[in-house]
């Protein structure tokens, strides 16, 4: 189960890149940045993109839960990795100093 769930946490990693690389600078740059807000979204998507493609399921891992449909699973923990991504990012930002506290 290690293996796996540090499988999950190099996806969140991943996908936080990705997001950050990818849609970061363009959304700050169109119209004056108003549609910043979107970058968890499009995190959010990723992170079930990478789940129903490699078939993760975390609450199968850590809690044992296997859902009627695989589906559901791999959509909840895409959006826990999603969260993950945004989570690791406002960690990043904070350990760097560049947080936008609120």
């Amino acid at each position: 189960m290690g293996d796996k769930l540090l499988a999950v946490f190099l996806l969140a990693f991943v996908a936080e890149a990705m997001t950050e690389y990818l849609f970061s600078e363009p959304l700050n740059r169109f119209q004056g940045g108003r549609y910043c807000f979107m970058l968890k979204y499009i995190a959010c998507a990723i992170g079930i993109g990478f789940c129903v493609g490699y078939r993760i399921d975390i609450l199968e891992m850590v809690a044992g839960l296997e859902p009627t449909a695989p589906w559901i699973g791999w959509i909840i923990s895409g959006a826990i990795i999603g969260r993950g991504s945004n989570f690791l990012n406002d960690v990043i930002d904070r350990v760097r100093g560049t947080a936008a506290y609120r």
